[in-house]
This record gives structure tokens, sequence and C-alpha cells, in this order.
């Protein structure tokens, strides 16, 4: 049987994983806050459900190496998605709050970095990194809402 603070940090994992894989291309035309939302909010729900077909192992948290395997995927789809995101450029009006947005969302994208650098070297510490992570999971939903991109914040 799964204990509880097992369950609660897979399920959190889960989350924010899929919140990490928010990001969507714009080109090089300058978008308004709806422009952001069209391109950010469809690429955001794809790469959310893409990491939540990637299961995490039965044994995320006593096994670093099959942590290891499944944060590298993960990783891989955060990393292409913050690419992409970094591609969209918004107007002069909208700038410090998708920047502010695209900076928190990298905060998180590079927690998960570390972490899965940690799970590659069987440091378990990383366990302890991911816990961590709740507060800047909100600190990237208020930002993803501040910048008019609801679709980019858990449960947008």
């Amino acid at each position: 049987m799964r204990s509880p603070l097992r369950l609660a940090a897979l399920g959190g994992l889960t989350a924010l994983l899929a919140l990490a894989g928010c990001g969507g291309g714009g080109g090089g035309t300058k978008l308004s806050r709806s422009g952001l939302d069209r391109k950010a909010g469809p690429i955001c729900r794809k790469a959310s459900t893409e990491i939540a077909a990637v299961k995490p192992p039965a044994d995320f948290l006593q096994n670093p190496k099959a942590a290891a395997v499944y944060l590298d995927k993960v990783v891989a789809i955060a990393d292409a998605a913050m690419t992409k995101l970094d591609a969209l450029k918004p107007v002069s009006d909208e700038k410090v709050s998708w920047n502010t947005f695209v900076a928190k969302q990298q905060q998180q994208t590079d927690l998960f970095r570390k972490v899965l650098s940690k799970a590659q070297a069987q440091d378990r510490s990383g366990i302890t990194d991911l816990q961590g992570a709740v507060n800047l999971t909100a600190s990237v939903d208020a930002a993803a809402r501040a910048a008019g991109v609801p679709g980019c914040a858990t449960g947008g």
C-alpha cells in the first residue's frame, strides 16, 4: 500500500511537471495579451498531455535510476516547450508580465533538470528539492494568470 506522503509526492510531481511543459511558437510577430494566450494555451495543454502520458515509476522515490529514466523523458518535453515559449514575443505593454512568467517557468524547468541530474548521480536529495517546488508552482501559476495565459497555470 502506498503511503499518503508518497502518493502526494507522485501526484504533485506529475502536476508540477505538466506545468513545466508550457510554451508555444510565436515567430517574429509581437503578440498582444490575447495573442499570447491563443499561442501559449494550446501548447501548454499539449505539453501537459504529453507529460501526463509519461507515467512515473511506482518506485520513483526509492529508485534513483528509475526516477532518472522518467525525469529524462519529462525534462525533454519541458525543454522543448520552453524553447517554444521563449520564441513568443509580447507587445511592449505585456513585456513585464510575460517575461516574469517565462522566468518563473524557466526556474521550474531548471529545478526539474537539477532533480534529474541528482537522480542520475544516485543522489536522493532531489526528492527534497521536489518537495520545495510547491511554492514555485504557485508562483508560476500566479505569473501565468498575470500574463494573461491562464491555460498555462495548473488546472488552467
